[in-house]
């Protein structure tokens, strides 16, 4: 029996081997493939009996038992089986056949890939599969798969388990019509006298092209613009678009721009370019253009005429050589492209001019630039809108063009700042300066933008002796004056005791000459403010707090005025016995004494004819010092040999230096100078004289001694009514200005914490001390 089914095999396999013998590519190139599997199942006996060579033997014997001439593999999954054909094939057809036992699972649902690199795994690789192999059963072992004329050099069975049984694997090599090659015949060549060329590179076998083809396989056209045998010709088409690769006939029937019909090889003629010539180039002086692009050789566009190729007018809004310049006429309208005139006259807001190309001067803008904007620092504005850059204003001007005068009491930057004139009068929009210069109670200074009272300016600090209900101490300086504390708890108020105080630290000392405090409503009855105190110091030691007892006390309704001299003030008290009560206290700022300035009036200035200074800057009123000073503020005492008015004389001094007001020198003067101020030039040579010269050096002696007596006369004379005229002249060239009114009031009496130390007469200066409030 066995020996009757092994007839039957062998006669089987004849049958097979002669029916795919034709179309086996393996077949013929058997001797150069090679072959790999994952695992080899090895028997002890003959480990190569199922080696990866079994599978293309030629032998297509289902029973691996007998022929020993299969794959088979025993290892991990997946199990894989590959073979390399050495070389690229155009390949039409594949035939796989599995084991004739009952293990059909061993081949069936493997997969087959085809790819130009190797697949084993572990390689990165592009793999495409071109088969999946069915279910098996004893009356199918065998299976053909048509491909679509792949090109391939290797394949790979792989099955997602340990054993693969791979009995025979065929190929059937593809051959594609004449003119054709490739994956799916779908590339074409072009070989001369219609020659098959290689099914997989496309290369001609036999050399040269048709007319119109390149390249070994002949599958690629002229190149872009060549046509004819070896591609040798060149059409000028339109665009750049090509021609018929064989004849040369342009796809679209025209000529490249610059080039004449009908053979596209006559350029353009004068002034002419461009598709068909037709176009017309205008160059400055009649010069000629490229005849391709149109391009004046000399760059330049006659007037009205833009570039390139300056056969193109002028763009809307622009005129002149090469269209450079630009008209911005009235309501979007056009100008003259050669000129630049406006059809109807007139420019667009911000512009000026003829051709209304120039913008409009500094800080005018508008409609014929007849607007003026006023930025700030003399900044320019946009000539269309007016807007200013910085979108600041010069003082005294609003608005986002700058035009508009300030608001009614409204003054400076942007009209930031508000003045408070007396009776709700306006002031000067850019000084702020009030125009009857007077200010609205409560207010002060040159523009009356100062709140009088400090206690509204300045950070401060309230304490009192003991607190009614929520009647804390800061509620005597918020602004808020009563009268009804049970209604608006806005006032300050203590419990009842022997004294009640309520103090404010200032911060810092203060020249104050007022202080204002309002009562309850009905104090008559109340009797919680009745003959208070008001105690000043300068410092919280014992014994600190004085008394004001020169003080002009007027009381007006519940408000109570106290104004006293200036006095340099940091801490006020008020107190009284029993219940304190107080709804608003407010404190006047006084001035700095004559002659003083600056934090707590601790600076000193020498303004002429001892005018006041002003109590921030020091800045005197005037540009003039007292003589031995220098300075905006006057308080820089002449440098060393420098002394009078602005220190423009100079002494000679022997030791030291003159004094900086009348250039007296202490110790004489220098050798060589002689004269009060030691500026003079003297001549101390002795010389011998003959004795027939004494008498007339006495007469000449005589004669200077009662000249120089009547020159000292005359100048004693013109020194009185210097003296006269400059105390007059004080009243208007160093006097122009109004004094301060606070300075009516204070003479060396009205101010109690300043001692003039010097009197200005031959003596060098010295310093305001300033007296402490617990001396007044």
């Amino acid at each position: 029996m066995t020996t009757l089914f092994c007839i039957v095999l062998l006669l089987l396999q004849a049958t097979t081997r002669k029916c795919f013998a034709d179309f086996n590519l393996i077949d013929r190139i058997r001797a150069t493939v090679t072959t790999s599997q994952s695992s080899i199942f090895a028997p002890i006996n003959n480990p190569q009996d199922f080696n990866s060579r079994k599978a293309i033997d030629g032998l297509q014997n289902y029973s691996i038992d007998h022929c020993k001439c299969c794959s088979v593999t025993n290892g991990a999954s997946p199990s894989w089986w590959q073979i390399d054909l050495g070389q690229k094939y155009l390949l039409g057809g594949l035939q796989i056949f599995g084991r004739a036992t009952k293990d059909e699972s061993q081949l069936e649902y493997a997969e087959v890939y085809a790819s130009n690199v190797s697949m084993k795994p572990g390689k990165a690789a592009y793999k495409m599969k071109v088969y999946d192999v069915p279910s098996m059963n004893a009356s199918t072992r065998n299976f053909t798969k048509q491909l679509d004329a792949i090109i391939a050099q290797y394949f790979l069975v792989e099955l997602n388990q340990e054993v693969l049984t791979l009995c025979e694997f065929k190929l059937n090599e593809k051959e594609c019509k004449v003119g054709y090659f490739g994956s799916g015949c779908l590339h074409s060549c072009h070989c001369s006298d219609n020659n098959r060329c290689d099914q997989v590179t496309g290369t001609c076998r036999t050399p040269g092209c048709l007319a119109g083809w390149k390249g070994e396989a002949c599958p690629e056209e002229c190149y872009h613009r060549k046509f004819d045998i070896g591609c040798n010709k060149m059409c000028h088409c339109k665009d750049n678009t090509s021609c018929d690769h064989i004849s040369g006939h342009c796809d679209t029937g025209l000529c490249d721009p610059g080039w004449l019909l009908p053979s596209c090889s006559q350029a353009c003629g004068h002034r002419r370019f461009g598709q068909d010539c037709t176009s017309v180039c205008h160059c400055l002086y009649n010069t000629s253009c490229n005849t391709i692009s149109g391009e004046c050789h000399n760059g330049i566009c006659d007037p009205g005429w833009q570039t390139p190729s300056c056969d193109k007018a002028c763009d809307f809004h622009t005129f002149g050589f090469n269209c450079s310049s630009t008209c911005h006429c009235l309501n979007n309208t056009n100008c003259n492209s050669t000129t630049g005139e406006c059809g109807i006259g007139m420019c667009d807001p911000g512009w000026q001019g003829s051709s209304c190309d120039q913008a409009c001067d500094h800080r005018s803008f508008g409609l014929n630039c007849s607007s003026t904007c006023h930025c700030l620092n003399n900044a320019a504005c946009n000539g269309t809108t007016g807007n200013c850059v910085l979108v600041l204003c010069d003082s005294g001007w609003q608005g986002p063009r700058c035009d508009q005068v300030c608001d009614y009491r409204a003054f400076g930057y942007n009209c930031s700042s508000t003045c408070h004139c007396l009776n709700n009068t306006d002031c000067n929009s850019s000084t702020g300066r009030c125009y009857i210069e007077l200010c609205d109670f409560g207010w002060q200074g040159p523009r009356c933008d100062e709140e009088k009272n400090i206690l509204r300016r300045s950070d401060v600090l309230t304490d009192m002796s003991s607190t009614f209900l929520n009647w804390t101490s800061n509620l005597a300086i918020d602004g808020s004056i009563g009268p009804k504390p049970d209604v608006c708890n806005c006032c300050s108020g203590t419990k009842n005791s022997l004294i009640s105080w309520w103090t404010v630290d200032l911060g810092k000392r203060y020249p104050i000459n007022s202080v204002t405090v309002f009562s309850r409503e009905f104090d008559q009855l109340y009797q919680q403010l009745a003959d208070f105190e008001l105690y000043l110091a300068n410092d919280t030691g014992k014994n600190s707090f004085h008394l004001v007892e020169n003080s002009t006390r007027r009381i007006d309704g519940n408000k109570h005025v106290l104004t006293f001299s200036n006095k340099l003030t940091r801490f006020i008290k008020i107190q009284r016995p029993g219940v304190l009560t107080l709804c608003e206290v407010m404190v006047s700022e006084g001035e700095c004494q004559v002659g003083t300035f600056g934090e707590e009036c601790s600076e000193i200035c020498h303004c002429a004819d001892d005018l006041a200074c002003d109590k921030t800057s020091g800045y005197c009123q005037s540009d003039a010092c007292k003589s031995g000073w220098i300075g905006k503020s006057c308080n820089q005492e002449c440098p060393k040999n420098r002394f009078g008015d602005r220190c423009s004389e100079t002494c000679f001094c022997a030791e030291g230096t003159c004094t900086s007001n009348y250039g007296v020198c202490q110790n004489g003067c220098q050798q060589g100078y002689t004269g009060f101020h030691c500026n003079q030039v003297g001549d101390f040579n002795n010389h011998t004289r003959p004795a027939n010269e004494e008498k007339n050096s006495s007469a000449l002696i005589a004669v200077v001694i009662g000249g120089s007596i009547a020159v000292l006369i005359i100048c004693v004379l013109v020194g009185v009514v210097v003296v006269k005229l400059r105390r007059k002249s004080s009243e208007g060239n160093k006097s122009h200005y109004s004094t301060p009114n606070s300075r009516a009031n204070q003479d060396d009496q009205d101010y109690d914490t300043l001692d003039i130390l010097n009197d200005n007469q031959g003596r060098r200066h010295t310093t305001y001390q300033n007296e402490v409030v617990s001396n007044m």
